[in-house]
């Protein structure tokens, strides 16, 4: 028996052939599939240590002075007008920064894919996170107000990060999973 998410998705990734052509990779990936995870950790769990490569260098540097993610309390609003605060505050001080941060790791490698020259397990938590926020057919995107008059935010100022999910969205295998897919929050 294998538990915990992340480690079922690098080994069914690795079995599929999506997660990387060498240690080098999978740990590119991990770093942003790891990146996607921690928008939804707490403060303490993101003052992590993140490695930059260039060249054939890595960089150490530590992920602190991050907005929290709000997503508890959206769901813990009293009232319809608390939750248009928090999904406000989230689209103001978070969302912008998380999807400037993703878009510049994709123009490093092309504007294509996370990682190398094909989807790997990377595109694919990427494409997760950015979904729930454009698809209106989605569970969580159905719980947040007023939210589709704010996602344009991610075709008008991130081109290429719209363009990606865009791409990942028409692999026919995950097509086939978003139709076929439970229903349901989480």
């Amino acid at each position: 028996m294998l538990g915990q998410s992340g480690a079922i998705a690098r080994f069914l990734s690795s079995k599929s052939g999506i997660y990387g052509d060498g240690d080098l990779d999978r740990a590119r990936i991990d770093a942003v599939v790891d990146y996607v995870e921690d928008y939804n950790s707490s403060e303490e769990d993101r003052k992590l240590p993140v490695f930059f490569l260039q060249g054939q260098c890595l960089f150490l540097t530590f992920a602190s002075n991050s907005p929290p993610p709000e997503w508890v309390s959206v769901f813990r609003a009293n009232s319809f007008e608390d939750k248009v605060d928090a999904i406000s505050n989230i689209f103001v001080n978070f969302l912008p920064t998380f999807f400037h941060n993703l878009q510049r790791l994709l123009l490093r490698e092309g504007g294509e894919f996370f990682v190398g020259s094909r989807l790997s397990l990377a595109d694919l938590a990427v494409f997760d996170a950015l979904h729930s926020f454009s698809d209106p057919g989605d569970a969580f995107f159905a719980t947040l107000p007023y939210v589709d008059e704010r996602i344009g935010m991610l075709e008008e100022r991130f081109p290429t990060l719209n363009g990606h999910m865009v791409r990942v969205y028409n692999v026919p295998e995950v097509k086939r999973w978003l139709a076929r897919r439970p229903e349901g929050l989480f």
